[in-house]
C-alpha cells in the first residue's frame, strides 16, 4: 500500500526519520519548514489504516494519505482509496464510515403568502432604520458595516413588539396551553433578513434588550437554510452569525464566499454539503469558544477543503475587527496570499 511517506517523496519533499514512527519535513501546503510530521504506520481516529497520518502545526492541514490526495490532488474519496491501493472490503468500510453522516435534503421555502408578507414587514422595517440613526451608528461601531452594506443586506430595524395572525401569513393555526390561539411574534431589534434570489425567506431578529430571553428570535415559518453569501468561487469560509458573515463579505467578498450556519451545532443541507465538498478551501471560522472548537474538529473535518481558521483577539470577526484586527488580513491569511496576518501578528506582539 501507498503510504503518506510515498506520496510526499512524490511531491518531491523527504521526510527525515525522527523517533519511532514520526518523520518530519517541510509542509506541502504552507511550506513551514520542520513544522509538518507524518506517521506512516500509524492508523486513523476510525481504526482504518489508511496509509498513515500527518499534521502540519502551522497551518493545521492533517488527515490519512487518503484525505492527502483528496487535498494536494482534488481525488475524491473513492479514487483516493484506489490510489493508495486500499482493497474493495475495506474501501466499502471506509466509505460507509466517511459517509456516516448523511445530510438532510434541503426544507421546502416558506410559501408565497408568507414570503409577500415578510417582504412588506421588512420594508417597513428598512424604512423604520432610518429613523434610528443611534442604531445606524452600533451598526457602524460594533459591527463594522458600511452604509452601503447596510443598503445591500436590507437591514431594518423593528422599534417594537408586534404580534400577527398566523393564517395570514400563511401558516398553520397553533394553540397556546391556555386554549388561546398562538400569534406570530415580531420582537423588537435589528432584522436581519435572508433573500436568496431576493425573495424574502427568512426573518432573524436581534434583540437589543432581551432580558432573560434568546438574543436572536428567528420569525416562524422561516427558512432554516444556512445564509450564503456568493456561490461562485471554490473557497468559502464558515463563521456562525449572519452579522459576522456580512461583514467578511464586505471586507473579502472578492475573495472567497460566506456561509454563516447560524449557530455552531447547525449542519449543512445536502445541496451546501455537496458544494463544500467540491470547495478548494473551507475555511471553519466558527466561535472561538469550546462549542464552536468541538464541533470544527468533530464534524467539518470531513470537507477536503477543510482548515481550522478562528479569530483571533477575539470569538468572531466582528469581536475581532473591534480588536483592531484586519478582516481582510485574516481572510488573505486563511487563503495563502499573504502573510499580512502573520505580520500583524508579529507587530502586535512587540
Amino acid at each position: 500500500m501507498t503510504t503518506i511517506i510515498d506520496l510526499l517523496q512524490a511531491d518531491g519533499i523527504n521526510p527525515v526519520h525522527a523517533s519511532l514512527d514520526e518523520h518530519h519535513s517541510p509542509c506541502p501546503e504552507c511550506g513551514g519548514k520542520d513544522r509538518f510530521s507524518c506517521w506512516p504506520h500509524a492508523k486513523n481516529r476510525n481504526g482504518q489504516y489508511m496509509g498513515g497520518r500527518f499534521v502540519c502545526r502551522q497551518c493545521g492541514l492533517h488527515g490519512d494519505a487518503v484525505a492527502y490526495l483528496m487535498k494536494r490532488q482534488g481525488m475524491d474519496f473513492r479514487a483516493a482509496c484506489t490510489a493508495i491501493g486500499i482493497d474493495q472490503p475495506a474501501l466499502d468500510v471506509a466509505a460507509t464510515i466517511q459517509h456516516g453522516w448523511d445530510p438532510s435534503p434541503p426544507k421546502p421555502e416558506p410559501c408565497e403568502k408568507w414570503q409577500d408578507k415578510a417582504n412588506h414587514f421588512l420594508l417597513s422595517c428598512i424604512d423604520a432604520l432610518q429613523r434610528h440613526p443611534e442604531i445606524i451608528e452600533w451598526l457602524h461601531i460594533e459591527r463594522g458595516l458600511t452604509d452601503e452594506t447596510i443598503r445591500r443586506f436590507r437591514l431594518g430595524w423593528n422599534p417594537k413588539d408586534q404580534w400577527a395572525d398566523r393564517q395570514a401569513w400563511g401558516l398553520p393555526e397553533a394553540v397556546k396551553p391556555d386554549g388561546k390561539a398562538k400569534k406570530l411574534w415580531f420582537p423588537a431589534g435589528l432584522v436581519i433578513p435572508y433573500f436568496p434570489g431576493g425573495r424574502v425567506i427568512r426573518l432573524r431578529i436581534r434583540r437589543h434588550n432581551p432580558g432573560d430571553g434568546s438574543r436572536y428570535v428567528v420569525v416562524s415559518g422561516s427558512s432554516c437554510k444556512a445564509m450564503e453569501i456568493g456561490r461562485t468561487k471554490q473557497a468559502v469560509v464558515i463563521v456562525e452569525s449572519e452579522l459576522d458573515a456580512i461583514l467578511v463579505a464586505q471586507e473579502a467578498g472578492d475573495m472567497l464566499d460566506t456561509v454563516a450556519m447560524g449557530s455552531a451545532q447547525a449542519k449543512p443541507d445536502a445541496a451546501l454539503h455537496d458544494r463544500l465538498m467540491n470547495d478548494s478551501l473551507v475555511l471553519v471560522g466558527l466561535d472561538s469558544d469550546t462549542a464552536g472548537a468541538a464541533v470544527t474538529w468533530t464534524f467539518w473535518h470531513r470537507y477536503p477543503g477543510f482548515k481550522r481558521w478562528p479569530a483571533i483577539r477575539g470569538k468572531d470577526p466582528c469581536e475581532m475587527m473591534r480588536t483592531g484586527v484586519p478582516i481582510r488580513a485574516w481572510i488573505e491569511a486563511g487563503t495563502n496570499t499573504t502573510k499580512s496576518l502573520i505580520r500583524y501578528q508579529d507587530k502586535g506582539n512587540k
